[in-house]
């Protein structure tokens, strides 16, 4: 339709739906708003209305890089994984060997029986998007030893309230529908936690690992999650080049018409001028903006001198060229990214971020920035991801000497000239 936007301006519009998408109201982040409204005391609510980890999930899924950054902070962390080392001293200083004794057997064969190694990548995940992971032990009969360990999604697991007299949180309570709709209390299961003081006191019981913040006592705050309205920023513009794209980034058509275009001596039966302008002008921008290049056209008109510049009489389409810069967006983007990155604490050249010049750098460049990140970046999250082997290994009374360690991943990259690369043939990658 056309709209009459001044005395002699129109602009054609189309008809069009739009869908916005919200994550919460403003105050379901920071500090005093993480446990939300507890009305309730069967449990500590995530957010208000219980709905933190369901918004920032769809933020990540509504993201075309969050997932890729929490999967590389992931990749980081676990390295080539874990082997179960024993702690030596060796002219005073800490050594970590791997050595094939029967008790390192015993507990690897251990771990892979009851799914420890398959874990890792599920906790890694739950620390890197959720700052926490649970695991659900069971004690087998006497002699009390860890009959069977599971994980627990962070999003079926909630903390109950506790009591004025407790100074640490006793109980938890597992719903898959937490946040939902389908939520019902009924299907409530509490589950006593793990007690460091008396490691066996239940025969199940929860084991909740986490970062600890101040003031956060039941739940913790996922570092990446300061980067929200950084990447909501980052959401918008590929939302607003894939509209460019289709419907056009400026007005595509001035089309001028003689402002004596529509006088009749009579018109036909029930129109006046003004109906007769305004389907003729429909028309119009129908036909010009064909399916998906909608409201880019403006009408003017002009006046017809018989001497003057606009003597002509008829209807004149005039297309506008389209000097569109998009590097202003471009640099936002990559601006938006950078932020986010640093956000999961992930070196920005790692997340494939080109931050001026060479992607990266030299090989020796990259090597050093990737072993800076396992090095320095993942050490206090390594520690969390073993928090439950350590009590897995003081339930069955494993020698206190064995540990487990990740192993980096370790890069070759050999900068050679093609001479050097000819005479070392043998120069590769491992």
């Amino acid at each position: 339709m056309v709209e009459k936007i001044s005395a002699n301006v129109y602009v054609v519009h189309h008809a069009k739906s739009s869908i916005g998408v919200t994550f919460g109201n403003a105050h379901d982040s920071g500090y005093d708003g993480m446990t939300g409204s507890s009305k309730s005391a069967e449990y500590v609510p995530f957010g208000v209305d219980d709905k933190m980890l369901h918004q920032f999930h769809q933020i990540c899924t509504s993201s075309p890089n969050k997932w890729p950054l929490l999967k590389t902070k992931r990749d980081f962390m676990l390295g080539r994984g874990i082997d179960i080392l024993t702690k030596t001293v060796k002219d005073g200083k800490k050594e970590y060997v791997l050595e094939n004794d029967q008790e390192t057997i015993q507990i690897d064969e251990f771990l892979e029986n009851i799914g420890y190694y398959e874990t890792l990548k599920a906790k890694a995940m739950d620390i890197c998007f959720a700052s926490r992971y649970f695991v659900k032990i069971s004690l087998s009969p006497l002699p009390l030893k860890v009959d069977t360990y599971e994980r627990v999604d962070p999003f079926h697991c909630r903390p109950k309230k506790m009591s004025a007299s407790d100074n640490r949180i006793n109980t938890y309570v597992l719903n898959a529908n937490f946040g939902k709709a389908d939520y019902k209390k009924s299907e409530n299961v509490e589950i006593p936690a793990y007690d460091p003081k008396n490691p066996t006191a239940y025969p199940v019981f929860i084991v909740d690992v986490r970062d600890i913040y101040p003031g956060q006592t039941y739940h913790p705050i996922a570092e990446w999650w300061g980067t929200k309205d950084w990447t909501e920023v980052t959401n918008k513009i590929p939302k607003f080049h894939s509209s460019g794209l289709d419907n056009g980034y400026n007005i595509k058509y001035h089309i001028s018409v003689p402002d004596n275009y529509f006088e009749k001596d009579s018109y036909p039966e029930g129109y006046d001028e003004e109906r007769l302008k305004k389907e003729v002008l429909d028309n119009i921008g129908e036909t010009l903006s064909g399916i998906d290049n909608v409201d880019k056209t403006l009408f003017t008109f002009h006046k017809v001198l018989s001497e003057g510049r606009y003597a002509e009489s008829g209807i004149k389409i005039i297309p506008l060229e389209n000097k569109m810069s998009d590097d202003a967006y471009t640099s936002l983007f990559t601006t938006a990214n950078t932020v986010q990155a640093s956000g999961h604490r992930v070196l920005p050249v790692l997340a494939g971020i080109d931050t001026g010049g060479k992607l990266g750098g030299s090989g020796k460049e990259l090597e050093a920035a990737a072993n800076f990140q396992q090095g320095f970046l993942t050490y206090s999250d390594r520690e969390l991801l073993l928090a439950d082997f350590q009590v897995i290994k003081k339930i069955n009374g494993w020698n206190r000497n064995k540990v487990a360690m990740f192993e980096d991943i370790k890069l070759y990259t050999y900068d050679v000239t093609p001479s050097q690369a000819t005479q070392n043939p043998n120069n590769n990658a491992n």
